[in-house]
């Protein structure tokens, strides 16, 4: 609603330790001011997934060494004085109590907390508040492990105590904020700006006025500020504590009432912040007053503050809104001027709840998209994607949508040709799969043509180019061996019923394994492979991962590692045997029959090499060839025209004999090359692709008030661009016409006969320097394959076969290809 897209939580205090600690169950179960007001695990997962489902980043900060007394609840040992009488000499309000500075059982003690809290938070947030306000030193003359309150002994025990802290924050992946008193009350060595990457800077988070952010700025760190005076929506709204009446305390407590206390029962009945500021004030507000130009780019933003102690639900809007809202505009836009209110005051009257951004912020977008392809709906998610934003052609027309998956994660998605132009060709060296990509498939694909970028991706690409010469794709008896199995079971020609796309799987994963490792895995032998099993289910995993974003996190993948293991446990002797040849020996197996592997190991002697190869190029080539062949027979059921007319084209190259074809008759064949054209155009068999910025750049479309100009690509965005929904675009075709009657959503080969594709319209195996590299194998095994079962069988019985889209790293038919085929001299037997 306020456009502010933090939520600083300080989680713990003095009087309360409500969050959980499952390594420490103790703190929040003595700790808790009630056990119904206690954080659980739980609880504290769902208040980030909400967060960032609505754009909101929640990090958490546990105060420490000061504001701590309630660890003593637990663990009594580790605090200074604890609930002292005398609290005012020992804490800024009670409880008293501190962690104690020179005990290495408090180091122990914090560093299991940030080991235990820290790994949760990270998949919603990269901040974490080390906290370090109102620090007492008196606190220590009661510490056995100092007895002192001179600064000069407790600032080297601060600064280890600090050190510490931070370094655990950066470890576990968050960036650090500590308070200003820190830095400039304690005079604390911190990790500035000036010295440190990003990810390794300390924030400081300035609560008292501009000077303080000033001096900050001038010793090279980045601020976060929100100064008391204006932005304490507590102000005015109350005490701040329950002051002693003048001259009166708790029985055997002494009481100095030159505290001030007492003022606060009389006029004006003044609170520890004054007056109240209402949204006028905040928003005329301005925060730059006193800092020079030159240190203003240090400051990093700005934080609206509440103390919960004072809040619940009969206040909490009244507090928040519209003044945080006033504050908001401040730290997005600019300082506001007076002239500006009249404006303002029209706007918030119209004001409604305002998202972060437009569409698809935070787990929705996961959960979503999710959603849709379990129910086999992702083209039409994404068609309402790009309607919703307003990027289709009845809108801007540059089909390129910018979403929010996190409050810190901005992705495109494209189905712009000149976008994907950009991406794989002409800004080739601005994007690749990145280093994220990389993390999350390591384990399925390791460092292999499919994972890497720039010099590994070029070295992995001259690795494999030599077993997709001409020579090896046509080598078409290796095909014939397992196009001869598959036939087999199609049935015996009476048109029985059968589930093809199962058996074009076995058959190309069959087809694959031989072509790579010289070896069949036999899956068209029998009815379950353990290794075709094995197989499916790594990359159901890894696709599901992939759509997921953080909520991967809360699945488990034992079923995908056991599938990692057995599908090792197939390729590593197949290694072990082409690893135990000597070069010698390699040289002489040269020849039409080489295999794939023994290719490598004349290239390489790495076995880890070897693996992400044979492992990538088997992903490519079983299922690219499965999925494509799925397609073609569930649309040939239905179009039996199409049947004919290949039939026909088919005898006409190789006659009634059935004799098998040859590379150059498969390339002449025009009907068939159509046919699979038509096929891979609209079931392209990689629906979605992905790639990220490497650097700061843009993409040609997308940007601008009509969509037409170019948008910015900060380094690490993510981009996901569409085949599917690219290929199916009618305004990239051309009218409906009398001499042009074919519908672009519809299957129809002829189209082809007098219809080329713009460039860039038609990318079925990607484009650009990362090209499909078996793309022509690919081709030569589909036609091969298409042509032998037409040549057996010269009728498809269409069992009802919806043309109903599966997506998970390929596109497949959701329920399956469901066929019969029936032989010429069956067909009067069957009338």
């Amino acid at each position: 609603m306020a456009k502010l897209n933090r939520l600083h939580i300080h989680a713990t205090d003095s009087q309360s330790w409500p969050i959980e600690i499952p390594s420490l169950p103790d703190l929040a179960r003595k700790g808790a001011y009630q056990p119904r007001h206690v954080w659980g695990t739980n609880n504290l997962r769902d208040v980030q997934m909400y967060g960032a489902a609505k754009g909101i980043s929640v990090f958490i900060e546990i105060d420490m060494p000061g504001h701590t007394a309630s660890v003593a609840y637990a663990f009594p040992d580790l605090i200074a004085a604890f609930n002292e009488l005398d609290w005012s000499t020992f804490a800024a309000e009670p409880l008293s109590g501190q962690l104690k500075l020179n005990s290495s059982d408090v180091h122990g003690f914090v560093g299991t907390v940030l080991d235990d809290l820290l790994p949760r938070t990270r998949p919603y947030t990269s901040l974490y508040h080390v906290g370090g306000d109102e620090l007492n030193r008196a606190a220590y003359l009661l510490d056995d492990t100092v007895q002192s309150d001179d600064p000069r002994v407790l600032q080297p025990l601060l600064q280890k105590f600090i050190d510490n802290v931070i370094e655990a924050s950066i470890r576990h992946g968050h960036q650090p904020i500590v308070w200003e008193e820190m830095l400039l009350d304690w005079n604390l060595t911190l990790p500035s700006a000036a010295d440190n990457p990003p990810s390794r800077q300390t924030l400081v988070q300035v609560w008292r006025n501009s000077e303080r952010i000033e001096e900050v700025l001038k010793r090279g760190h980045r601020v976060l500020f929100g100064d008391y005076h204006y932005w304490y929506l507590d102000c005015g709204f109350g005490v701040f504590l329950d002051p002693y009446p003048s001259g009166k305390s708790p029985p055997g407590v002494p009481y100095n009432t030159s505290g001030g206390y007492s003022s606060r029962l009389k006029k004006p009945y003044l609170d520890y912040c004054n007056p109240y500021h209402n949204w006028r004030q905040m928003y005329t507000y301005n925060p730059l007053a006193n800092i020079s130009a030159d240190l203003q780019a240090g400051i990093e933003g700005g934080e609206v503050l509440m103390w919960s102690e004072q809040t619940d639900s009969s206040d909490l809007d009244s507090k928040l809104w519209p003044r945080a809202a006033a504050a908001a505009e401040v730290l997005w836009a600019g300082v506001r001027e007076e002239s500006m209110l009249e404006d303002a005051t029209k706007r918030l009257g119209e004001w409604r709840e305002r998202g972060v951004i437009d569409l698809g912020l935070g787990l929705d977008f996961p959960v979503h998209s999710t959603l849709a392809i379990l129910r086999n709906e992702a083209l039409e998610f994404w068609d309402w994607i790009y309607e919703d934003t307003k990027t289709d052609s009845k809108g801007t027309g540059s089909y390129t949508a910018e979403l929010h998956i996190l409050a810190d994660v901005r992705v495109l998605f494209t189905a712009d040709p000149e976008n994907t132009k950009a991406i794989l060709t002409t800004q080739f060296q601005d994007f690749g799969k990145g280093e994220e990509f990389h993390n999350e498939w390591q384990d399925f694909l390791g460092d292999s043509i499919f994972t890497t970028d720039g010099q590994q991706w070029h070295n992995s690409r001259q690795l494999i180019r030599p077993m997709f010469v001409r020579e090896k794709v046509a080598d078409l008896p290796l095909i014939e061996t397992h196009v001869r199995k598959l036939i087999s079971l199609m049935g015996t020609g009476d048109g029985s019923q059968v589930m093809l796309n199962k058996l074009l799987f076995r058959f190309s994963l069959d087809a694959s394994t031989h072509f790579l490792f010289g070896h069949s895995v036999g899956s068209l032998d029998k009815e379950q492979s353990e290794f075709a099993a094995a197989f499916d289910e790594v990359q159901r995993v890894q696709s599901l991962e992939g759509r997921l974003g953080p909520l991967k996190h809360f699945r488990s993948k034992r079923s995908f590692y056991e599938g990692l293991k057995t599908m090792d446990h197939f390729i590593e002797p197949f290694i072990t045997e082409a690893l135990s040849m000597t070069p010698e020996e390699l040289e002489t197996k040269l020849s039409r029959s080489d295999t794939f592997i023994h290719a490598l190991a004349r290239y390489t002697r790495d076995r880890k090499v070897m693996r992400d190869q044979l492992t990538a190029l088997l992903l490519a080539g079983r299922d690219t060839t499965a999925g494509t062949l799925s397609w073609v027979f569930l649309e040939l059921a239905k179009n039996p025209r199409a049947v004919e007319k290949l039939r026909a084209e088919i005898k006409e190259f190789l006659g009634e004999g059935g004799r098998p074809p040859t590379y150059q008759e498969i390339k002449d064949m025009k009907y068939l090359t159509y046919v699979i054209n038509e096929t891979l155009r609209l079931y392209p068999v990689v629906p979605f692709n992905v790639r990220s910025a490497l650097t700061d750049t843009t993409l040609p479309r997308g940007g601008g008030k009509d969509g037409n100009a170019p948008v910015g690509c900060p380094k690490g965005t993510v981009i996901g661009y569409s085949t599917l929904l690219m290929q199916r675009r009618r305004d990239l075709y051309p009218p409906i016409s009398p001499s042009f009657p074919y519908d672009p959503l519809e299957w129809w080969p002829e189209r082809w006969a007098t219809w080329t594709p713009k460039a860039w319209n038609f990318i079925p195996f990607n484009g650009g320097p990362r090209i499909c590299i078996g793309q022509q194998f690919a081709m030569v095994e589909m036609a091969y394959t298409i042509v032998r079962i037409l040549q057996e069988f010269d009728q498809i019985i269409d069992y009802g076969s919806k043309r109903i889209m599966h997506v998970e790293i390929i596109l497949t038919p959701a329920e399956g290809v469901k066929v019969g085929f029936v032989k010429s001299e069956k067909k009067a037997a069957m009338a």
